[in-house]
């Protein structure tokens, strides 16, 4: 039976340690420090040159970086109040559901604020006053419209249900009077 028993495993070799092609780690070692180009080269020459290629932008004065950063700070906050007004209320029509539920947390509200703040930095886009205000008047104004165009859907088909509720009432109304005539 000790035939059978290895009937599928193969000869166990005794481990042999690596060796490179060239004759060992030294002799790697040794063909990687062999120069493959002249010495002769220095590379620090026409480093100057270089230097005066790189195009050098004058520091900003800080009242100019403060300015800038004050604008993008304030159109961040535009931006953030718009999208704040504008969303919950779209997201509330479309799900039929209060607004509310969808505005964003104070400390949502100063991220948005920071994120469009750092964006119009970057992209060196400041917000011209006319789109500030026409930005601000949509939030507040379009959005309060679009709510009463929706109210005012709402209260036609109100309107529509009480007058056909009025009028199964005096059908109801004749048809009782009939009823009490013929009996």
């Amino acid at each position: 039976m000790g035939l059978l028993t290895n009937v599928g495993e193969k000869p166990v070799e005794p481990e042999k340690p690596y060796t490179f092609a060239s004759g060992g780690i030294d002799g790697y070692m040794n063909e990687l420090n062999v120069p493959k180009q002249p010495q002769d080269i220095d590379e620090s020459e026409g480093l100057n040159e270089l230097i005066d290629l790189q195009e050098h932008e004058p520091d900003e004065p800080l009242e100019k970086i403060k300015a800038r950063t004050a604008v993008a700070n304030a159109s961040g906050k535009i931006l953030a109040i718009a999208l704040d007004a504008a969303f919950p209320v779209a997201l509330g029509l479309l799900l039929k559901d209060d607004p509310d539920n969808y505005k964003a947390t104070p400390e949502e509200k100063e991220d948005l604020t920071e994120a469009f703040a750092e964006y119009t930095k970057l992209k060196g886009g400041e917000i011209p006053p006319w789109l500030a205000l026409v930005i601000t008047i949509l939030s507040i104004y379009g959005v309060k419209g679009a709510a009463g165009f929706q109210n005012k859907k709402l209260n036609d088909e109100n309107a529509k249900l009480q007058q056909r509720i009025k009028e199964l009432e005096e059908q109801a109304a004749q048809q009782l009077s009939e009823m009490e005539n013929a009996a």
